[in-house]
């Protein structure tokens, strides 16, 4: 008969191993010690115990032995691997606790963490304590698989000599120390600050920690006191803005991720006929208003304040009118001047004393909005424009006081505002002279809408609509206006601000156009007065507006404040101010000598809140090392449940998806292995099998796709309790009939398995007694391990069928009637003959019964062949798809096949290399194999005929 199939070899994509004289055997099981999911080839059983552990823990180091003692005096290609579910042993270290704020504890978190790099309870025993060692501090920590202990001289003070200084130090000495770095694994958290810096705080006097002289701002978080007014200021309403740290470093910063500046703003919109403005950063809406755009001084204490949306309309150097004829000047101006639609028509000037900052002011405006007190600024201003000077008129006429010079007044029905002056201003006017007013004018409410769509419908400013940094408006802006807002605005780590010194967290904002803003002021609400001290008499000479000067930039001839005002938007943009140069407005008096004199300017401002917002992570502080300590919470693994290792071998044989390998042998997992579950249609508690056999025949069917042909070995459960004929009976009985009443049977998984993937599986039904090292005593074993032994030792030309067991004995035997039935029923089983020992009786497969490899000797005569062309054609692979390769490549094979049919393997095999102009293209070979297997003599019958002579 000529059995024909065809082996698929999947792109010949796989590098085979070059074994030693045997196949190369690879052992899945549990071990006390050693790595997880990974193969190690173990040369001698020294090599098991060194690295798995003892024999008698687990059943990985056990197998290794008994397929080292059963092979035939050959040399075996054995690797091992251990399956998870066992516990890493570990220690957290925690930060030593000397007080509160800065040199607090971190809650929740730890200095320094060892963990083993294996699971095992060995490693519990691995301890770490303080000493002195030769009269130095040290730190001393044991390795229990060596006995040897290492030692590290140790001080928390930098500046003192020693191996190790701190935490991340530590760590490091341990992962470089040859002696520790084979059991643990030393690692420092990555703790993490959040906090806010309340940049609103006198920071000028933190010399150690706010610094311009670069010109740009360079923070040094060290040099901080920890106080609630400095750090860690999260308060109301900005709670869940930032996390609070529970005790932050401050410095020894690993990593900084994150720095975002958030801030009440007051910013002047200079946007005069504008429908839409960029603010300073993306706006933020406060826990306690729905409202973006909040009161105007920020007020958030006053619970019916705090609802408003607020503007303060700014009357900017508007052109009043020209002074054609001086000599007969009226003294009578109007200008259009926009105030709130809701002003009452009988309001007139009562209306425009309320909303006029400096004329007069409702009183919960002057506490909310004005903030300063009675007569110490005019926020209305008249100027002069004589050729290209501008001068306020009250320079122009050396009066202070604006009431004496001119009074204002505004008429509801025409929308205008009158300046009337007083007769005699006409005297010190000329002919041309143009009249401009500033006007500091608080024009209420505003309202926010829904979307931008209703802003445009709007027909009115006052209307907004804000989404993200920019703000629309209902019509444009009749002139520039203020509005107060809190904003969140982000600096980019590497361009924006840098870590220029992780040790002392120093920060540099290296962006000039992107510098925090420490003086958050708010400039109409300075108080600035220059004062003139002449021989011991002072002289009030300078007050500001609070306004002007910030928009012109101008620097006082007399009063010196050393350097020109930035503009207010450019001011608010920067998100700083100079509060030692506050702006000017007035000339002094003539001075003839001004040597013996000197100035003094005064300023009182009103200070926004402003907080920088940093996230970081930085090394933990001291260790707390006061005892001696070991890791804790390692174990074996070895004593795991059905379900634990169906799990764990999942992971193994997802690892191993790519391994090469000839023969698999699984360890500790049975072919019957059952579990219990929850019936989901009747609730109740039932048996099932685990389905470890389907997952170990997935995964040879895949290394089939992958890698080569392979041969996976498991066996049956072993028997409980002591064995009678009846018991032995009973059990066979279990093996071989179905009855799905009884879930746990063998027969049932073995009637429900054989298809195209579990020809490569093997499933042996002996448990041999043997005398091996494991044990002073023989001991019985089931027979994977022992079988693996024998199949691994068999010549190319060789079958398993009569190979002789190295063992003591068997646990129980079964009658020849019931080997043949076993057999049929593909359990691999052992039969005793009297003068030669325990042989194999049968090597049947998982395939179907009856198919082409239903004989285990059928099967590795197959992927012996199809594997040693897997390795001809290996090298084929990246040549070009010609004539000529295709010819070699045929050449070689053939060569090959004369051989293993020379040498037994094989009755009959012959292959041929084709392809065809499509597969040429997408650089295909196919080879077509047929081969005749040499069948082993299962029966020989003597027949006997006797004659008489």
């Amino acid at each position: 008969m000529e059995i024909k199939s065809k082996i698929q070899d999947y792109n010949l994509n796989a590098t085979r191993n070059v074994p030693y004289d045997t196949r190369s055997v690879l052992i899945i099981g549990t071990a006390a010690d050693g790595p997880i999911n990974t193969p190690v080839r173990i040369n001698d059983l020294k090599d098991a115990r060194e690295i798995f552990g003892s024999p008698n823990d687990g059943t990985l180091v056990k197998a290794i032995y008994e397929v080292f003692y059963s092979t035939n005096g050959v040399r075996p290609d054995v690797r091992a691997v251990r399956i998870g579910g066992g516990a890493y042993a570990t220690l957290q270290i925690d930060e030593k606790s000397t007080g509160t704020g800065k040199e607090a504890p971190t809650s929740g978190m730890y200095a320094l963490k060892l963990e083993a790099l294996v699971p095992g309870e060995i490693y519990n025993n691995v301890t770490i304590k303080t000493a002195i060692v030769n009269n130095r501090l040290s730190i001393v920590i044991y390795n229990p698989k060596t006995g040897v202990e290492s030692v590290y001289t140790y001080s928390p003070n930098p500046n003192t000599s020693a191996d190790v200084h701190s935490a991340v130090e530590l760590a490091d000495a341990i992962n470089n120390d040859t002696n520790l770095n084979t059991i643990i694994r030393a690692t420092v958290p990555n703790l993490e600050a959040y906090y806010e810096i309340d940049l609103t705080q006198n920071m000028t006097s933190l010399v150690d920690a706010y610094d311009t002289s670069e010109g740009i701002v360079t923070l040094t978080l060290s040099g901080l006191p920890y106080t609630d007014g400095v750090i860690d200021n999260t308060r109301d309403p900005y709670d869940g803005r930032s996390k609070k740290a529970p005790a932050t470093a401050l410095d020894k910063i690993r990593t900084l991720s994150r720095v975002y500046e958030l801030a009440i703003a007051n910013q002047l919109i200079d946007g005069e006929g504008a429908s839409s403005f960029q603010l300073l950063g993306p706006v933020l809406a406060l826990d306690t208003t729905v409202n973006p755009i909040l009161p105007l001084d920020a007020d958030l204490t006053d619970a019916t304040h705090k609802q408003y949306s607020e503007f303060r309309q700014i009357i900017r150097r508007k052109y009043v009118g020209i002074v054609s004829d001086a000599d007969t000047f009226s003294g009578t101006m109007k200008m259009d001047l926009y105030l709130p639609p809701n002003v009452s028509e009988t309001g007139s000037n009562d209306w425009l004393g309320d909303y006029v900052s400096g004329v007069d002011m409702p009183d919960w405006y002057k506490s909310h909005v004005d903030y300063v007190y009675d007569n110490s600024r005019d926020l209305v201003i008249v100027y002069v424009k004589r050729g290209d000077t501008f001068q306020p008129i009250n320079d122009l006429l050396g009066i202070d006081d604006r009431t004496s010079i001119y009074s204002l007044s505004w008429d509801y029905n025409e929308r205008k505002l009158t300046i009337t002056f007083e007769s005699f201003v006409k005297d010190h006017l000329e002919d041309g002279d143009e009249i401009y007013i500033d006007i500091d004018t608080v024009v209420g409410v505003m309202t926010k809408v829904d979307s931008i769509g209703a802003v445009k419908n709007a027909d009115d400013f006052t209307k907004y609509f804000v989404a993200g940094n920019t703000i629309y408006f209902g019509d444009p802006l009749p002139s520039p206006i203020t509005i107060t807002y809190s904003y969140k605005r982000e600096y980019e780590v590497g361009s924006d601000v840098e870590l220029a010194d992780p040790k002392s967290g120093k920060l540099r904002f290296i962006n000039t156009f992107m510098q925090p803003g420490f003086y958050n002021v708010d400039p109409y609400k300075a108080t600035t007065y220059t004062e003139l001290i002449c021989h011991g008499v002072t002289l009030r000479v300078v007050e500001s507006t609070g306004l002007s000067d910030y928009l012109e930039a101008e620097s006082h001839p007399y009063a010196n404040t050393g350097s020109k005002v930035a503009p207010t938007a450019a001011l608010m943009r920067g998100g700083y101010a100079d509060r030692d140069r506050p702006p000017i407005t007035r000339k002094p008096p003539e001075i003839p000598d001004p040597q013996d004199c000197y100035y003094v300017t005064h300023t009182s401002v009103l200070k926004f809140p402003m907080w920088l917002g940093l996230e970081y992570t930085y090394e933990p502080e001291e260790m707390d090392l006061t005892s001696a300590m070991s890791l804790s919470g390692g174990s074996n693994g070895t004593n795991l449940s059905t379900e634990t290792i169906y799990r764990e071998l999942q992971k193994t044989f997802e690892s191993l998806v790519n391994f090469p390998v000839d023969i698999v042998t699984l360890t500790g997992a049975y072919f019957d292995d059952y579990v219990k579950v929850f019936n989901e249609y009747t609730g109740v508690e039932e048996y099932k099998n685990a389905g470890i056999h389907k997952l170990f025949a997935e995964y040879l069917y895949n290394l089939s796709q992958n890698v080569s042909e392979t041969i996976g070995v498991m066996a049956l459960r072993p028997l409980t309790g002591n064995l009678t004929a009846k018991s032995i009976n009973e059990y066979y009985e279990r093996l071989i009939e179905v009855k799905y009443s009884d879930p746990t049977r063998p027969a049932n998984v073995m009637a429900a398995t054989g298809d195209y993937k579990t020809k490569h599986l093997v499933v042996t039904a002996f448990e041999p007694i043997v005398n091996y090292p494991v044990s002073t005593v023989p001991y019985s074993t089931t027979g994977e391990a022992i079988y693996t032994g024998i199949l691994m030792s068999l010549k190319p030309n060789e079958t398993p069928i009569n190979q002789r067991l190295k063992v003591q004995g068997m646990r129980y035997l079964f009658t020849n009637e019931q080997l043949t039935k076993l057999a049929e029923k593909r359990y691999t089983v052992v039969k005793f003959l009297p003068n030669f020992g325990f042989r194999i009786a049968a090597d049947p497969t998982l395939a179907p019964y009856g198919s082409d490899y239903s004989m285990l000797s059928t099967l590795m005569e197959v992927f012996e062949v199809s594997n040693g062309i897997r390795n001809l054609a290996q090298r084929y692979l990246g040549s070009k798809n010609t004539e000529a390769i295709r010819t070699s490549l045929q050449q070689q094979i053939d060569k090959y096949l004369a051989n293993v049919v020379n040498a037994g393997v094989v009755s009959r095999a012959y292959a041929v290399v084709r392809t065809d102009s499509n597969k040429i293209i997408l650089g295909e070979l196919d080879i077509d194999l047929t081969i005749v297997p040499a069948f082993e003599i299962r029966t020989i019958t003597i027949n006997i005929k006797v004659t008489a002579g």
